[in-house]
């Protein structure tokens, strides 16, 4: 398995959100993370970025696939 985020739009502005879509090879369930939640907060079954303040943060999908996981990470900047 693997997991790959390919929405080619990184940048999102304060207070509007952004959709991220993965690419996925296998079963399994996607969860989202944010590295930097004051940046900008990502729903973590919906890949949906929102916009908070100015800057960047770091987005991950992780696939659990069994007792594996496969993440895929892409810089978000908030302007």
């Amino acid at each position: 398995p693997s997991v790959k985020i390919i929405t080619p739009e990184k940048q999102v502005k304060v207070g509007e959100t952004l959709q991220l879509e993965t690419s996925q090879f296998g079963t399994g369930t996607v969860a989202w993370t944010s590295s930097t939640t004051a940046k900008a907060t990502v729903g973590s079954s919906t890949g949906i970025v929102t916009g908070v303040s100015t800057g960047t943060t770091l987005v991950t999908a992780t696939l659990s696939s069994g007792a594996s996981t496969y993440t895929s990470a892409v810089t978000i900047t908030v302007v």
